[in-house]
């Protein structure tokens, strides 16, 4: 009498701290995208107006973007690690690459963003390379979002409403938030950036005046941590 081996029940590709880890990326990644869309549209008017359009807010959304980011660095990584594991042998292996492909591309975007971060010590100079981690930067978001779906598409199937929902919400707010940027912007004071690439203005009828240039007490209006060391220094 022959005997056959019970099936074993396979483990389910999600757990319910999957699906926690899964929704802390899907958060952080939500909030950075209305972030990335404010960035790059006052980047993009910026280059359409030649005007330099960087407020403090502006520079308060670009340090929400470093501390998001950052934030989301291990939960995205650990939940593809962990993912990849549960599901990397089901037969589906359509939806299988697919997955393998949005994980290497999350690391690229990752690793790109990283070194256009400058840590105290730890800084990449060379504009080069920055430039090519910047592009990679900014179109790895892109190539993401299209993996997703067809890694998506392979799968079971989704209320792809919800998702729609989403975007269009991630658009209008990202839209928004660039609109209201410039519609509180101060009129254009009359000052052009003559020392490009650099972002310093100078008054449109001229260049600064050179009494202003070579007073020890106007650089110490804003850089005063500086001008206090010069003062007490044998340079000086």
């Amino acid at each position: 009498m022959s005997t056959t081996e019970p099936l074993r029940p396979r483990s389910p590709v999600f757990t319910p701290a999957l699906r926690r880890l899964l929704a802390t990326v899907l958060v952080l990644f939500g909030l950075l995208a209305v972030n990335s869309l404010y960035l790059v549209g006052i980047s993009g008017a910026e280059s359409l107006t030649g005007r330099n359009l960087q407020t403090p807010g502006y520079l308060y959304m670009f340090l929400a973007h470093l501390g998001l980011g950052l934030l989301i660095v291990v939960p995205a990584l650990a939940f593809g690690a962990l993912h990849l594991r549960r599901a990397y042998r089901l037969p589906n292996r359509y939806a299988v690459r697919a997955g393998i492909a949005l994980y290497v591309v999350v690391v690229l975007l990752i690793l790109s963003g990283l070194l256009l971060t400058r840590f105290e010590g730890l800084e990449i100079d060379d504009q080069r390379v920055r430039a090519v981690a910047y592009w990679i930067h900014v179109l790895t978001p892109l190539a993401a979002i299209w993996l997703f779906v067809l890694h998506r598409l392979a799968g079971p199937s989704l209320n792809w409403r919800s998702g729609l929902v989403w975007s269009t919400g991630t658009l209008a707010l990202g839209a928004g938030a660039v609109a209201l940027h410039l519609a509180t912007l101060a009129p254009e004071p009359g000052w052009v950036r003559g020392f490009e690439p650099a972002l310093v203005q100078q008054p449109a009828s001229g260049p600064l005046p050179v009494a202003r240039l070579n007073s020890d007490a106007v650089c110490a209006e804003c850089h005063a941590d500086i001008a206090e060391r010069h003062t007490a220094s044998v340079h000086r």
